[in-house]
C-alpha cells in the first residue's frame, strides 16, 4: 500500500478477472489495515540456544504450542513470560507433570505463591547451556531441562506497507532488546523507531486516537489496541472510521492530531509505560470518547461488559486452574440505568463461596445471591 494525495494505491493479489492470482494494482478511497496482532512472534536471541538445542532441548514458541507434547511430560519446562498465554500453557504443563520454572522480568518477589507445586518462578533468563540447564540473570541455574517455551508474545507486522506511511517500534521481550522477527515482518517496508525499540517501547504510529495515520488521512488500523476486551473496543473503531468516511463525523485538523498523539507518548513515557497500546482499565474510557465522536451517546450494556470484565479478571487470580469453566449469561436491560443489565454465572465443578463472588464482582454481600447444589454452583449479580 502506498499514499497517494487523497487516496491509496493497493497492489492487491489474487483479484483477477481469471482469479488465477495474479497481482493487480488498484485505486481506493481508503486502507483499513485489520491484521490482527498475533502472527508475528517475538524471538528472543538467547544465548547458548544453539548448543542448547543441538544437545536435545528444545526452544518452542506459544504461538506454535497446542498441548504438552509427550517427551515434556514428567520433565523441566522454562517458559519465558508471565502473560496469559504463559501462565495458561503453564499450568498445562504443570498439570501434565512437567516441573515448571516461569522466567519473568520482575522477578520471584512479585509474584504470590505459585497456584501449583509444580510451578516456580525465577529471575529473566541469561543464557541456555550445552549441558541443558537454564542460567538465570541472578546467577542461578536450574537442572536439566527439557525445553523452554517462550510465551514472549508478538510484534505488530505491516509488510505490506510502504516505509513512509507508519512508524513501528518493538518492545523488549524479556530478555534483551534484540530480537529474531523484526517488528514488520523479515520482508516489510515500513520504517522501524530504533531508538523506541532500545528504550523498550512498543507503538505504532503516528496515530490519532490510536486508530487514524496523522499522516495519511484515509489510513486507519482498527484493533490495535490489547489487554482489552475486542469486540466492543474493535466495534467502536470501526464505526468511527465509518462514520469519518461517510462524513457523518469529521477529525480535527491534522496539526491537532499530531499534537495529541505527542502528548500522549509523552505522557507514557512520563509515566514510566512501554506498550502505549496496552490499555487495560482505560479501554472503557476510550471505548465511550470513539462513540461520542461519532455522535452517539455510549449504551448502557458497555457498563456491564465493563464490570464483567472485571469479574473474570478476579475469577482468574481466584481459581486460575478452572476459571475458564466459568459459564456467564448476561442479561442486558437499558432500563437500568446503572448496570444496564446483570448477568449469571455457572461454575461445574468449583462451589463458589459468597466472598470469593464478592471480591470478582465488587459487590455489596446483599446484593449477591449463591446457590450450590449437586449440579454445580451459580451466581447472580446485579450492578
Amino acid at each position: 500500500v502506498e499514499a497517494a494525495t487523497a487516496t491509496a494505491t493497493a497492489t492487491v493479489a489474487g483479484s483477477g478477472e481469471a482469479g488465477d492470482g495474479e497481482e493487480v494494482e488498484e485505486l481506493f478511497s481508503a486502507v483499513l489495515v485489520a491484521n490482527g496482532h498475533f502472527h508475528a512472534p517475538v524471538i528472543p536471541r538467547l544465548a547458548g540456544r544453539d548448543e542448547f538445542e543441538r544437545a536435545g532441548g528444545q526452544v518452542v514458541h506459544s504461538s506454535l504450542y497446542r498441548a504438552p507434547p509427550d517427551e515434556w511430560r514428567g520433565k523441566r519446562v522454562v517458559v519465558i513470560g508471565s502473560g496469559p498465554s504463559g501462565t495458561d500453557i503453564s499450568l498445562e504443563l504443570a498439570d501434565a507433570g512437567c516441573d515448571v520454572t516461569i522466567s519473568i522480568r520482575a522477578g520471584p518477589d512479585a509474584f504470590p505463591q505459585p497456584p501449583s507445586p509444580r510451578l516456580r518462578y525465577a529471575r529473566r533468563v541469561s543464557r541456555l547451556n550445552r549441558d541443558l540447564s537454564v542460567t538465570f540473570d541472578d546467577g542461578t541455574t536450574s537442572p536439566p531441562v527439557a525445553a523452554v517455551l517462550l510465551a514472549t508474545g508478538y510484534d505488530y507486522a505491516f509488510p505490506f506497507l510502504e516505509s513512509d506511511l507508519v512508524t513501528v517500534s518493538g518492545v523488549d521481550s524479556g530478555v534483551d532488546n534484540d530480537v529474531d522477527s523484526g517488528v514488520n515482518g523479515s520482508d516489510g517496508d515500513s520504517e522501524r523507531d530504533s531508538a523506541a525499540a532500545a528504550a523498550g517501547e512498543k507503538r505504532v504510529g503516528p496515530l490519532y486516537k490510536q486508530l487514524f495515520s496523522t499522516r495519511t488521512p484515509t489510513l486507519a488500523f482498527i484493533g490495535l489496541p490489547f489487554k482489552v476486551v475486542p469486540f466492543p473496543l474493535c466495534e467502536a473503531q470501526a464505526a468511527l472510521v465509518a462514520a469519518v468516511l461517510t462524513r457523518t463525523a469529521t477529525l480535527p485538523p491534522a496539526e491537532q492530531q499530531e499534537a495529541e498523539a505527542a502528548s500522549e507518548l509523552a505522557a507514557l513515557r512520563r509515566a514510566g509505560g512501554r506498550n502505549l497500546h496496552m490499555l487495560g482499565d482505560a479501554q472503557w474510557g476510550y471505548v465511550r470518547e470513539l462513540i461520542e465522536m461519532r455522535g452517539d451517546t455510549a449504551p448502557k450494556r458497555l457498563r456491564l461488559l465493563q464490570r464483567l470484565n472485571a469479574e473474570v479478571s478476579s475469577r482468574r487470580r481466584i481459581l486460575p486452574l478452572t476459571y475458564r469453566q466459568s459459564n456467564y449469561r448476561l442479561y442486558f436491560d437499558d432500563a437500568d440505568e446503572e448496570g444496564g443489565g446483570y448477568w449469571t454465572v455457572d461454575h461445574p465443578t468449583h462451589p463458589l463461596t459468597k466472598r470469593e463472588t464478592c471480591i470478582s464482582a465488587e459487590i455489596a454481600p446483599d446484593e449477591q445471591r449463591v446457590d450450590s447444589g449437586a449440579a454445580g454452583a451459580v451466581s447472580s449479580a446485579r450492578i
